[in-house]
This record gives structure tokens, C-alpha cells and sequence, in this order.
């Protein structure tokens, strides 16, 4: 429900300092020869590719956090509890609900990409790779 809550609001409210500033960098990084970080130009083609619509560019940013931390979720659980085949269900739930837990990044209600998703994104990318990584070592 909160998902679902977030994607829906999705489409309202601007704040005009923090926010104007993510929407012209994604929508024109290449515009300045200098700059002191690079989410514009990270998220520049999914930018273009939902034809630069705000309110996409947010739910796809919602979405992929939430992936994101899903799939960390996953990689965790599966790193501390030996895998049954019918617990799946079971799994994908608790891994749903631990994963709700990323949405507190969006509590001021930037939803926009920002630089500070792009190093939560980041970091949920490395450490579900770490988690992977040490599963992979442990069974071999």
C-alpha cells in the first residue's frame, strides 16, 4: 500500500530549489563543461526514454529503489537461511516488506533522482553484490 500510495502522489507538488536543479541537470548534463557530480548524466537516458515526463521520471525512480532494495533484501535472506523450495512465497514477502524500509528516503519528498538516490542505488547495487559474493564463496 505504501508503494502504491507513493507512485500515485507521484505526480504532485515541485519544490523550486532542490528539485528544478535535478530536473535540468537530468534533462541537460551536457550543457556545462564542469561539474561536481554526475547523477545527470546517469540518469540523462531514462530521462529521454520516458520523453521527459516528470511524473514517469519519479515512479521509475520509486520503482527502482524499491527493486533495488528487494533484491538486497533477497540476497540477504538467502544469505542467512538454507533455501527451501516452499518457502518462495514466503520469501518474496519478507523481502517486500523489508524493502518498504528504502522508502524513507523520499520522507522530505524529493522523489525526483537525485544524487542522494543515485548513492543509496549504488549502494544497494554493491552490497547485494557483497552478499552474492560471499554465498557464492561459502558454498564453493
Amino acid at each position: 500500500m505504501l508503494l502504491g500510495w507513493l507512485l500515485k502522489f507521484s505526480a504532485y507538488g515541485i519544490d523550486f530549489t532542490d528539485e528544478s536543479f535535478y530536473l535540468v541537470w537530468i534533462s541537460t548534463p551536457y550543457l556545462y563543461s564542469v561539474s561536481t557530480t554526475q547523477f545527470g548524466f546517469v540518469y540523462h537516458p531514462l530521462y529521454q526514454l520516458l520523453g521527459g515526463d516528470i511524473t514517469a521520471l519519479r515512479q521509475a525512480n520509486i520503482l527502482i529503489c524499491f527493486a533495488l532494495a528487494w533484491g538486497m533484501s533477497q540476497a540477504f535472506i538467502n544469505s542467512i537461511l538454507p533455501k527451501q523450495s516452499g518457502e518462495l512465497l514466503l520469501r518474496a514477502t519478507l523481502s517486500a516488506g523489508l524493502a518498504t524500509a528504502v522508502l524513507l528516503i523520499f520522507d522530505t519528498w524529493l522523489v525526483t533522482p537525485s544524487y542522494n538516490s543515485l548513492t543509496l542505488q549504488a549502494l544497494l547495487i554493491t552490497t547485494t553484490g557483497l552478499l552474492m559474493a560471499a554465498a557464492r564463496r561459502d558454498h564453493s
